[in-house]
């Protein structure tokens, strides 16, 4: 008994601390098309749209969010696709942990958002797929063929790695840069 209560302490503390450095690299709510996304945080992927140049995924509040940028890779453009499909694992932890959500764009908000629990730590591989139709025939069926008059384009497997913006106070660098050895694209 008298080592529950020290262990217990340091348990609060733990997650206070962590739940503090979360809350200070969340992205907030009330971004706007044309206004600038703070970061870096997320995957950067170049994109050859009419006009956005790069997709930013990033976990918000425990949830992926996928943002249309201009060449700045800051400047926040309205999204050009209606839905995206991630397939993600868990890159710290061991085992089975393939997962899928889908994204879909949110009313008067300028990103794609998925509705699922993404659970901490913040280190996960992920394979983004957008898709020109939003409906349940188009998003379900990620592993067939596309249905008729749905296109999709497919981005390379990366490591969205906000763990290591945590370690390192999302201070410089893009998040998914190779901060411990772990190949940053190819997972």
């Amino acid at each position: 008994m008298k080592n529950a209560v020290p262990c217990f302490v340091f348990a609060l503390i733990s997650f206070l601390g962590t739940a503090s450095l979360s809350a200070q690299l969340e992205t907030p709510d009330d971004l706007e098309v044309g206004g600038d996304l703070p970061g870096p945080l997320g995957v950067y992927y170049p994109y050859e749209g009419e006009e956005a140049a790069f997709i930013n995924v990033r976990i918000v509040n425990n949830r992926f969010r996928c943002y249309f940028l201009d060449s700045d890779q800051k400047t926040i453009m309205e999204p050009e696709w209606p839905a995206a499909v991630i397939h993600y694992g868990n890159a710290v932890r061991k085992g089975l942990n393939k997962n899928t959500t889908v994204m879909r764009k949110v009313e008067e908000k300028p990103y794609l958002y998925g509705v699922r629990f993404i659970p901490p730590p913040d280190r996960y591989w992920i394979q983004v797929i957008l898709q020109n139709k939003a409906d349940e025939e188009a998003t379900n069926n990620y592993n067939q063929p596309a249905p008729a008059g749905a296109k999709r384009m497919v981005f390379k497997t990366e490591i969205l790695n906000q763990l290591a913006a945590q370690k390192a106070g999302a201070s410089d660098g893009a998040v998914g840069d190779n901060f411990d050895g772990i190949p940053t694209s190819n997972y």
